[in-house]
């Protein structure tokens, strides 16, 4: 499957949420992460940009906020761990790579997001008003959302004989929005041989209500 997608319902906090991730590429250029879409002129999307750097474009009535890095990520046989982290009530946003916050704003006055409202989003695609693009060549793994909460890499990461490693994530809930996808085989969905739906495996607790099942596409 190329992509997911799953519509969101009303967010235990919509301003303010965490999306943890580990990618791998297999090719460089333009490639979506996670995005969110409402319309044309209100949509999210975390990508590698045509120049190999990391972006979150935040579109909000038709204005486009690039909270971009100077890095660029080239090499097709790392593995990225990439966290990005918001609370736009408090003018608040980081992304991390391996732990390493690579672009952030602080009261810069950044645009309301779409992600984390009740609209479609999507791992590894986005939707810029024209159909789904920008699918993601290579792997993406353990993706967590926690919504409600502005995060660090260490609630989802280590260090581990000098070397940053996934582990499980240590935080307070999920919120009603959050997810887990770890992708194992006893929690996808088959028709035939293809997968058609990635189950979330955030416990049901008293802030994460809903399970956010994922169609693959």
């Amino acid at each position: 499957s190329s992509y997911l997608d799953d519509t969101l319902g009303t967010a235990t906090d919509a301003n303010v949420f965490t999306f943890s991730a580990w990618v791998k590429r297999s090719a460089l250029g333009q490639y979506a992460i996670f995005g969110s879409y409402q319309d044309t002129s209100n949509r999210d999307v975390l990508r590698f940009t045509g120049s190999d750097t990391l972006e979150y474009q935040v579109g909000n009535s038709g204005n486009y906020y690039n909270h971009s890095t100077t890095a660029v990520y080239r090499d097709t046989n790392t593995w990225y761990h990439i966290v990005l982290s918001v609370n736009w009530t408090t003018q608040l946003l980081n992304v991390y790579v391996n732990n390493i916050s690579v672009a952030n704003e602080i009261g810069g006055g950044f645009s309301q997001p779409s992600t984390n409202r009740p609209r479609v989003h999507y791992v590894g695609a986005r939707n810029a008003g024209a159909g789904v693009d920008l699918k993601y060549n290579g792997y993406i793994a353990d993706v967590y959302f926690i919504d409600g909460q502005k995060l660090t890499p260490s609630n989802f990461g280590q260090t581990v004989d000098g070397m940053w490693v996934p582990k499980q994530y240590s935080g307070s809930g999920y919120g009603v929005n959050g997810f887990h996808l770890d992708f194992s085989p006893e929690n996808l969905v088959f028709n035939g041989n293809a997968v058609q739906t990635v189950k979330d495996i955030a416990p049901i607790d008293g802030t994460h209500t809903t399970a956010n099942d994922w169609a693959a596409n």
